[in-house]
C-alpha cells in the first residue's frame, strides 16, 4: 500500500556552460568550419597546402645539420684512426732497439685510440645536449609538453 503511494519527484536541472568552456567549444567550431570549408575549396586552388605536409619545406635546415653530423664523423673517423697509427708507428720510432711485433704494436696503437674514441664521443654527446637546448630556443613553433603544462 505504502509502495502505491509513491510518486516520483523529477527535478528540472539546467547545466550552465562556463565562459571558458563556451570560448574552447566556439573555437573548435570555428575550426571545423574553416577544415569543412578547405575541403570543399581544395579541388578550386591547388597552390594552397589545406593540411597537407610539405616535407621540402625545412629541406636547407636539415641539409645542414646532416652536413655538421658527417662532418663529426669523419673527424671522429680521421682523430681515432691518426691516434692509431701514432701508437702503432710512434713505438717503432721511439724504441726502434726493441724489435716488437706487430700484434704487440697494435696493442699499442689501440691503447692511444681507445682514449681518443672516447674523448671525442665525450664531446659529441655533450655538443648534442647543447643542440637540443638550442633548438628548443629557436623553433617556439614546436608545442612541447613542458609548455602545455604551464598553460594549464
Amino acid at each position: 500500500l505504502f509502495l502505491n503511494n509513491l510518486t516520483v519527484h523529477h527535478e528540472e536541472v539546467t547545466y550552465k556552460a562556463s565562459t571558458d568552456f563556451r570560448t574552447k567549444t566556439e573555437a573548435l567550431r570555428r575550426k571545423q568550419e574553416n577544415m569543412a570549408y578547405k575541403k570543399i575549396v581544395e579541388s578550386v586552388d591547388a597552390t594552397q597546402k589545406y593540411g597537407k605536409i610539405n616535407h621540402m619545406e625545412n629541406f636547407g635546415a636539415e641539409l645542414r645539420v646532416v652536413n655538421r653530423q658527417l662532418i663529426s664523423i669523419v673527424n671522429i673517423v680521421i682523430t681515432v684512426v691518426g691516434a692509431f697509427f701514432f701508437g702503432f708507428s710512434g713505438v717503432q720510432f721511439a724504441y726502434p732497439h726493441l724489435h716488437l711485433d706487430i700484434a704487440t704494436r697494435f696493442i699499442i696503437g689501440l691503447v692511444p685510440a681507445t682514449i681518443v674514441f672516447f674523448a671525442d664521443l665525450y664531446f659529441i654527446i655533450k655538443n648534442m645536449t647543447e643542440d637540443d637546448f638550442g633548438e628548443e630556443a629557436c623553433a617556439p613553433n614546436v608545442l612541447s609538453f613542458k609548455e602545455m603544462k604551464k598553460n594549464d
